[in-house]
Formats: structure tokens, C-alpha cells, sequence
């Protein structure tokens, strides 16, 4: 069974983590350089922004199955620029990289957490899945779930009519003799 919202989960946190690591491989880059051009600030920015907006849709979207690092963004707002991280100290850079590569672990751990959803609801068959449903949606609403022992009951008392009508003619007389007939 395909769960739609499931992909398009899998499919954000892998964009994700693809932001993510060009985040770090635009920072790494710039520690490396000795001149950072506008192109490279206006990318940096950009990669930036794209994470933010993803990370937000990501938090939604996923609900209670959202455990990525609550440091991400921090990290993310951290590194103003490419020229502020390639002017940072070694320290600070060691650390934004420590703090960087948690993050990263959480986001593969999120990832694998769906992608195990997802092998467990490819076993569901489409029975299991449509009987699942069934009760969860159809079994809840109590009115419906009395019409549907109504229908049941009606449908044993026909189908052993039909069977041995004779196991019924005392209550078929009584039936005749209440309505005169």
C-alpha cells in the first residue's frame, strides 16, 4: 500500500538532507578561499532560505514522526555569511561542524524512521488495508455500527428461514393471529 503523505514526506526529508549537506559544503568552501564572490553569497543565502522554509514544512508535515536536532535552524542562523564563516575562528567553525554533523545524523534518522514506515505499509494488503480503514472510520460512528448488527441479525434470520421454514412456524402463526390473518 502507497501512503501519499508518507512519500511526499520521505521525498521533503530527502531535499532536506541535500540542502543540507550543500549548506555545509558551501561553508566548508569558504573557509578554504580567499576571496568570497556575490554569486557565492547570493547561493549561500539562497540554500539558506530553502532550508528554513523546508524545515517548517518538514515540522508540519511530519507531526509526531518529526525528531530532527531542534539546533538545526540554530546553526543555520549562526552562519550569518559566507565571509563571516570564513573569518570565524577555528574553534567556532569546529564547533558550528560538531553541531552541523548531529543535525545531520537526526535528519538520516528521520528519514529511516519513514522509510520504515514505508516497508511496513508495502506488507498491508489491499484487504488489510481497506478492512483497517473500515473500522477506523465506518465502526467508530456508533449509529452505524447498530444498523449494521440490525443488518446482520435480519440477514441470519432470513438466510435460516430460507434453511428450515418449519423452525418458524410457531412465531409465523403467532405473527398471523396478531393481525388477524
Amino acid at each position: 500500500m502507497i501512503d501519499p503523505k508518507l512519500e511526499k514526506n520521505i521525498e521533503g526529508t530527502k531535499v532536506f538532507m541535500d540542502l543540507w549537506v550543500k549548506f555545509y559544503d558551501l561553508l566548508v568552501s569558504a573557509r578554504k578561499r580567499e576571496q568570497i564572490s556575490p554569486k557565492d553569497e547570493a547561493d549561500f543565502l539562497a540554500v539558506k532560505s530553502e532550508l528554513a522554509r523546508r524545515h517548517r514544512v518538514l515540522q508540519q508535515g511530519l507531526g509526531q514522526d518529526y525528531s530532527l536536532d531542534p539546533n538545526t535552524m540554530n546553526i543555520v542562523s549562526q552562519a550569518i555569511s559566507l565571509d563571516s564563516a570564513q573569518s570565524s575562528s577555528d574553534v567556532a567553525m569546529k564547533k558550528m561542524e560538531n553541531e552541523w554533523h548531529r543535525a545531520y545524523i537526526s535528519i538520516n534518522e528521520t528519514l529511516g524512521a519513514l522509510e520504515n514506515k514505508r516497508e511496513e505499509l508495502s506488507k498491508v494488503t489491499a484487504l488489510g488495508a481497506a478492512m483497517a480503514s473500515f473500522q477506523k472510520n465506518v465502526l467508530q460512528n456508533k449509529n452505524v455500527m447498530a444498523l449494521l448488527v440490525v443488518v446482520g441479525i435480519a440477514v441470519v434470520v432470513f438466510l435460516a428461514y430460507r434453511a428450515n421454514p418449519r423452525m418458524f412456524e410457531g412465531i409465523t402463526s403467532w405473527y398471523r393471529g396478531l393481525f388477524g390473518r
